[in-house]
């Protein structure tokens, strides 16, 4: 193989060849040829770590839509459709909300998973405490809800599909 950088410069031009680097990103000649520059060897290190920061927002907001039932002892329950579910999940603080609930989840991996009990009020008065867990699938959005009640007969499971929301302004 023939040594290109031994080749001397015609006229102040580049020579182009696989050893010869661009004469605008590149130092003095030395004894080893020409070397980076220092200020494009940091750029060319943190544009990837700002590029791999950018990837992930801070918060997604997701419409969903779907049913909610209630878990009875006999199947007979009709559900009740869900539509427009407004659920935003927070990475920074890795919490899911919706409605009125704001719940911590465990991973952020293919399937989040969130679990947590929330003491609820209405109109002023203390409400029991209820349990809410769930998962929502990062790659098809189906999303599934259960909320367990201190009173066995109000636990209810919500089957969901969602979607990216768009913003309207």
């Amino acid at each position: 193989m023939r040594d290109y950088a031994a080749l001397p410069d015609l006229a102040g031009k580049i020579i182009a060849s696989p050893t010869r680097r661009c004469e605008a990103f590149c130092g003095e000649v030395g004894d080893r040829g020409k070397t980076m520059r220092p200020s494009y060897v940091v750029l060319m290190v943190a544009l990837p770590i700002a590029a791999v920061g950018a990837q992930q927002p801070t918060s997604i907001t997701l419409s969903c839509n779907g049913t909610s039932k209630l878990m009875t002892a006999g199947d007979d329950t009709k559900p009740d459709p869900v539509t427009n579910l407004g659920m935003i999940v927070n990475f920074a603080e890795r919490t899911v909300s919706f409605e009125s609930y704001h719940i911590p989840f465990e991973r952020a991996d293919s399937t989040m998973v969130f679990h947590g009990t929330q003491a609820m009020s209405y109109a002023g008065t203390k409400l029991k405490p209820v349990t809410v867990d769930g998962s929502v699938d990062r790659v098809t959005g189906a999303a599934s809800v259960t909320f367990l009640h201190e009173r066995v007969g109000d636990n209810s499971t919500w089957e969901l599909l969602c979607r990216p929301a768009t913003r309207l302004f």
